[in-house]
This record gives structure tokens, C-alpha cells and sequence, in this order.
């Protein structure tokens, strides 16, 4: 794998200098990020594909988070059936490319035997394997590990090579593709991490599709002084199905798509509206509902804070691909 452009590492740099800061890293496990993990996980469980099956175990051997097989004793307990969910998840090995502070991961373990987090901010990832130890969870089967993967392996600590050597059967990335310059090399990245027949899965932003907020409106400058700052969300409103698909494509993936698109509903504050808002370039129309440019569909006071709640909408979009069986030489 050639090594990146520089370009890319701007907003990499600016990511983790903004999600090292411990005002918001300790704040990102909101009512409103608890919702979104849960709902993104949901569907990507829930996604169904002729091609999406289980794959043939690492020679009959289950590999933890650690890259080393399951013991008896560490393998993960849960035998969870669900009707919902895709039964190629139930021996998989998965990495959650991007993975925060773990939300998604931890919605994702009670179906899959192993899953690997890996983010750019190491404060992110001490968060990560924080919630895990206080949840008596085992380092064997859900790991953290804070390293950059657009660098090449050799950079990478040994820990994080032994995690990621025997390769994913699944890897999964929600809502961090927008704030990633380049997201056609990410599409090569998460492609290198799998095994062949593995799958890739990215939940984003929508855009370019019929949206719960009505008509939209260029945005004022007012809008950009919110939220994220310059530069830390390249990608302000998220992707069109073709952009996610095409990306997906040009990195070697087969078995495309992106038409997979959902809402998602969550209560937020003040300062979560302006996070919000931060991440658009285009606002809702001016109505007696909107706050921050971004439509409220209700409200509410918390009896216990006197904090005002805001309940508003996301479109989502779910793009999957598969690598393949046999690469092409």
C-alpha cells in the first residue's frame, strides 16, 4: 500500500488534536451519540446481501481482539439470537475503524465473537477500554488500540500489528468518513484490514437525498462559527449513495452498495445543536422551529437538570462492499 498524500493528514491532525482534548472526548457519550451508535449498529446487523455469509474460521480457531485464539475461558459467552440480525455476524472477528469511544463496538460485541477499536485519539481510545474494564469485559474480545492507519504497518506499535494481522471478517466505520480528507484512501484501508469474503460497512451523513427538514438554504456565516472548527470536517453534510459507492468501488470492493438510507431521532441540547450544525454546509429552511439552522421537531426540559432538550432528525446512509474471495492480480 503506497503511503497517502499529505493532504490528508491535515484533517487527521486537526481529529485528533480535537478529540484528544478531554472537554470532548469525556462529553461525546451523549444521549444523542448513545442513540446514533445504537441505531447505526441496528442496520448494519440487520443488512442483508446473497454474498454476506460466514466465513471459514482461521483454521477452526477463533482469534480475539488481541490476535491470539480464544481460550474457553475468554471466548465471548453470548449466544444472542435475533431475528434482526445477519447470521454471518455470529463467529465474526470485526475492527470499528474510527471507533471513538466505542458505542458502536459495544453494540455490535453481544452478536460477534472478537472486536478490535482503533482511533486516531488516544484519549478516545483510553475512554474506549476504560467502559470495557468497568463492564467486566475481557481485554481477549474487545480491544482499543489508538494508532493511525493511513501510516504504514511498520509504524504502527507491535500490539496493534498482532491485533490486526489475522485480519477482519467485518469492519465497520460510523460517522467518521466526514471528517476524513480522503476518503477514497480510507476505502483502501478498511479494504486491507479484511480477510477474503470479509466486509466493509460505513454509516454517514446523507446527502443529496429527501430529507426531514424541508427545503434547504445556503448558510449563513453565522452557521460556520459552531460546531467543529475549520478543517475537522472536510466533508460538511456527509455523501451522496454514489460518492459512497464509487469510493468503494475504485478500492477493490465488490458487491456494492449505498442505497441503504434511514433517519435517525435524538434528543440534544444547545450545545449539541451547534456540534450539529457544525457538520453541514447547506441549513434547514427559517421556520418558527428551527434553532442553531437545524430543525427541532420537539422539546422537553429535563426534570432532574433543567436542561432544555431538542429532538431532531439525521439521514443516515449505509454503504457495504465485499472483498474478494480471490483478489485480481
Amino acid at each position: 500500500m503506497t503511503e497517502p498524500a499529505e493532504v490528508k493528514a491535515s484533517a487527521a491532525m486537526l481529529n485528533k488534536k480535537h478529540f484528544d482534548n478531554e472537554k470532548h472526548a469525556h462529553h461525546y457519550d451523549n444521549e444523542g451519540s448513545l442513540e446514533m451508535g445504537r441505531v447505526v449498529a441496528k442496520h448494519i446487523l440487520a443488512y442483508t446481501h446473497p454474498a454476506l455469509r460466514q466465513l471459514p474460521g482461521h483454521n477452526g480457531v477463533s482469534i480475539g481482539a488481541d490476535g491470539e485464539p480464544l481460550t474457553a475461558e475468554s471466548d465471548s459467552e453470548s449466544e444472542e439470537e435475533d431475528e434482526d440480525v445477519n447470521a454471518f455476524w455470529k463467529h465474526a472477528r470485526v475492527l470499528d475503524f474510527a471507533a471513538g469511544t466505542g458505542i458502536v463496538s459495544q453494540n455490535l460485541l453481544p452478536h460477534i465473537d472478537a472486536i478490535v477499536g482503533v482511533d486516531i485519539s488516544t484519549e478516545m481510545i483510553k475512554l474506549y477500554n476504560q467502559k470495557r474494564d468497568n463492564q467486566g469485559i475481557s481485554a481477549s474480545i474487545m480491544a482499543g488500540y489508538a494508532a493511525d492507519l493511513f501510516q504504514p504497518r511498520e509504524a504502527w506499535q507491535e500490539a496493534v500489528q498482532r491485533a490486526l494481522a489475522p485480519g477482519f471478517d467485518a469492519a465497520v466505520c460510523s460517522l467518521a468518513y466526514h471528517h476524513i480528507d480522503d476518503t477514497d484512501w480510507a476505502s483502501r484501508v478498511l479494504y486491507s484490514t479484511l480477510r477474503p469474503g470479509g466486509w466493509a460497512f460505513v454509516a454517514d451523513l446523507a446527502q443529496g437525498t429527501p430529507d426531514d427538514y424541508g427545503a434547504q438554504k445556503p448558510v449563513s456565516s453565522h452557521g460556520h462559527e459552531h460546531g467543529h472548527g475549520s478543517g475537522v470536517v472536510p466533508h460538511r453534510g456527509g455523501f451522496t449513495p454514489a460518492e459512497l459507492k464509487a469510493s468503494f468501488t475504485k478500492a477493490g470492493f465488490v458487491n456494492v452498495s449505498a442505497e441503504s438510507v434511514f433517519t435517525v431521532k435524538l434528543w440534544t441540547d444547545d450545545e449539541g445543536l451547534k456540534r450539529i450544525r457544525g457538520h453541514y454546509e447547506r441549513g434547514d429552511i427559517i421556520s418558527d422551529t428551527e434553532r442553531y439552522g437545524v430543525r427541532v421537531f420537539d422539546t422537553r426540559k429535563d426534570t432532574s437538570t433543567g436542561v432544555t432538550k431538542y429532538l431532531i432528525k439525521r439521514k443516515m446512509l449505509l454503504a457495504a462492499g465485499q472483498k474478494p474471495l480471490v483478489e485480481s492480480k
